[in-house]
């Protein structure tokens, strides 16, 4: 088979590959939104509750902090 023949294939296995690599690339950036979401929700129920458990709180406080230093890099 000539490069000439091969090259069709090659152009559609590449778009395959980007396909699926945007595709992880928006499911990524989904989780991270939704994590990021979820942390300010549970921050913000803890803050409203006197009783809360200060080592949950700090914990969250940190997961947050972990989702936001993403915001900075970019998604490989």
């Amino acid at each position: 088979m000539s490069y000439i023949a091969q090259t069709p294939l090659l152009v559609e296995r590449s778009l395959h590959l980007l396909a699926v690599a945007l595709r992880e690339v928006a499911m990524e950036r989904f989780v991270h939104n939704e994590n990021t979401a979820l942390y300010k929700k549970l921050i913000a129920e803890s803050e409203r509750n006197p009783k809360r458990d200060e080592d949950r709180h700090k914990m969250l406080l940190t997961l947050l902090a972990e989702e936001k230093a993403k915001d900075k890099k970019p998604f490989d």
